[in-house]
């Protein structure tokens, strides 16, 4: 057994067991001119100077599937990243436009939601944290929901992303700015009103638990305070796109279509000049 001490990059010393007592007692009294002597009096046989091994940048996402604390901010592709947010109060029909926006523009469509409830199932140490703060009524902490995001981005492959329902408040959009800073393109807002919105919810058969008119109007209500600080904050930046939700969801998804030609104009034009 060897103990190594640190001494000048990229060395180190290796000291046979039988040293370590003596420098042990050496560590204690914190006197340089004792390391000094210690050392001048050990022959040089004694002292075997190793290469200190260096570590590769280590994997994005670890074998456990966590993202590793040291990700750069790149994707491995080396491609531009597109990134749209789809924001919608509930029963605004975004999920049903979402899966017609894949279908039609090879997004790859991901929801917070759906990421944290597959999450929960998975039975992971961080899982079961979602499961018993959302047992609890508290809200998942921003970090987590972008992290998620992130590790399902660099799974997928793809390289244009529709995340759905998000970011659902401020705190969600600074985590997302912090950790993946990939400026989205636009933020697709369905915009629906509540009366509209409260007839879908009640007439929808999905069997939902939370789907009875008090959680309804909480809901609602929770959707309005939290988003409509990301809803303006988009808009100072001229990244909003509203369509109109009240429609039949074949005649929204016209409107949505025209958007998004508009942004396979822009990267063509781009690409050109």
């Amino acid at each position: 057994f060897h103990t190594r001490l640190l001494c000048r990059p990229p060395f180190c010393f290796a000291l046979p067991s039988s040293l370590r007592t003596t420098l042990s007692s050496l560590l204690c009294t914190k006197s340089f001119a004792s390391y000094l002597y210690f050392f001048s009096r050990l022959p040089a046989s004694r002292i075997e100077f190793l290469p200190v091994r260096r570590r590769g940048r280590r994997s994005t996402v670890a074998k456990n599937g966590k993202l590793s604390p040291d990700w750069s901010g790149s994707f491995p592709s080396g491609k531009k990243i597109t990134v749209v947010f789809v924001i919608g109060g509930p029963g605004s029909g975004k999920g049903t436009q979402c899966a017609k926006i894949v279908s039609h523009f090879g997004f790859t469509h991901l929801s917070a939601g759906d990421l944290l409830r597959e999450e929960v199932k998975s039975d992971t140490e961080q899982g079961t944290m979602i499961k018993n703060l959302m047992h609890e009524g508290k809200l998942v902490p921003s970090e987590i929901i972008v992290r998620l995001l992130l590790k399902a981005m660099l799974a997928s492959g793809n390289d244009k992303f529709l995340i759905d329902g998000f970011p659902r408040n401020e705190e969600n959009r600074e985590a997302y700015e912090k950790i993946i800073k990939i400026e989205p393109e636009f933020v697709l807002l369905i915009d629906c009103s509540r009366e509209e919105m409260e007839r879908r919810i009640l007439h929808r058969n999905q069997g939902r638990d939370d789907d009875n008119m008090e959680t309804i109007r909480r809901r609602f209500e929770v959707f309005q305070q939290s988003t409509l600080p990301v809803i303006q904050h988009y808009e100072k930046m001229g990244k909003l796109r509203r369509v109109d939700g009240d429609r039949q969801p074949d005649m929204v998804f016209e409107d949505v279509k025209a958007v998004f030609a508009q942004l396979n104009t822009q990267r063509q034009t781009k690409a050109a000049t």
